[in-house]
């Protein structure tokens, strides 16, 4: 008992010394000019991370009088990217950046969507617009390149549901909020959940710069229905609860910052299974006669292999004579990874 109360006052401790989520504050056009709004891009970036809150941004118009058409739009949206050669993002769109670090005009707002960039450039670029942008934000596993930066230490942020876990073990620093569409980590930064979490947070900066009314008629035109942005960041839907239907699998805790695709492909011949993510990397397993552990390999595409053994949450009770290949394996099944001294815990979701 002595010990259970020690461990609740622990977890108590714990949690209060966690950095909460700060609170918005109104932001401020400037006096003149538009709104300057800067894409960071590379090789992968994901489309809907930064094209979403794009068209946010791009939608929104203000009514005033005596003002030109184009004058009534007060974002002005660009690309940026570590050099001027054209890059392909996620699903091969070719986009040639408008900018560079060295010659991007100042921005109000940056994005850094999910991609596969973390240089030393990218780094220093991100900490700079720290210190001088009105709005940091990234979308999805971005939040990856921001911690990776150092910018949230000791801050609140969110990303993709399926990397909570990595991030907690990879930046112990920051305390990860979930069930989050965004959260606002200190003054300038925002950190949005997965992919279409972009379009709620820059819908929220637009009501930061002005106000309730011009975010609900960009909205409308939007023909958006969802309602997270104008909340206080909060999911309405826990997506951490894995969807069944059919032969398939899916994989908590397994991010874009670990591999590319988090969408598994899964099969099964007797007792040997396989599944793969996207194609990347891919994992092949063999289910050992009492059909409680899957042992086998994922095999990277950089050419690099790691053990990954399987064993089932709840363990089947002995069935004599069955051999392997004509046992189930529906039901959830945890995994331990240690790649390059890096451990990651999965649990794996599996429905026959």
């Amino acid at each position: 008992m002595r010990l259970v109360q020690f461990a609740i006052a622990l977890y108590l401790a714990t949690i209060t010394a966690v950095a909460l989520p700060a609170q918005s504050a109104k932001l401020t056009p400037p006096a003149a000019g538009k709104i300057q709004v800067a894409v960071a891009i590379s090789d992968g970036a994901v489309m809907i991370d930064f094209a979403g809150p794009w068209e946010v941004f791009s939608d929104v118009m203000l009514h005033t009088k005596a003002q030109a058409h184009e004058e009534l739009h007060p974002f002005h949206l660009y690309t940026v990217a570590e050099s001027a050669k054209a890059i392909r993002t996620s699903g091969g769109m070719q986009v040639v950046p408008d900018y560079t670090f060295e010659n991007a005009p100042k921005p109000n707002i940056v994005i850094v969507p999910a991609q596969n960039n973390d240089s030393p450039k990218m780094m220093a670029w991100i900490r700079q617009m720290s210190k001088q942008s009105d709005v940091l934000m990234s979308v999805c596993t971005g939040a990856f390149l921001l911690a990776q930066s150092g910018v949230l230490d000791g801050k609140s942020a969110t990303t993709h549901h399926e990397a909570y876990a990595t991030m907690e073990h990879a930046y112990p620093k920051i305390s990860v909020q979930r069930r989050m569409r965004y959260v606002q980590s200190d003054p300038v930064i925002f950190t949005a959940g997965g992919l279409s979490s972009g379009i709620d947070l820059a819908l929220h900066v637009v009501e930061l710069y002005y106000g309730r009314e011009v975010a609900d008629e960009t909205v409308q035109h939007l023909e958006y229905e969802g309602a997270g942005w104008s909340g206080g960041g909060a999911a309405s839907v826990d997506f951490t609860t894995p969807a069944k239907a059919g032969l398939h699998a899916t994989l908590d805790n397994l991010s874009n910052s670990t591999f590319e695709n988090p969408s598994t492909e899964f099969s099964r011949k007797g007792e040997v299974v396989e599944f793969s993510f996207g194609g990347d990397p891919a994992y092949k397993g063999t289910l050992t006669e009492d059909g409680n552990t899957i042992d086998g390999t994922l095999y990277m595409s950089d050419g690099s292999t790691a053990i990954l053994q399987w064993t089932r949450s709840k363990a089947r009770a002995d069935m004599g004579t069955v051999v392997a290949r004509n046992l189930p394996v529906t039901g959830d099944w945890s995994g331990k990874l240690d790649v390059n001294g890096k451990r990651a815990n999965f649990v794996l979701h599996i429905q026959e």
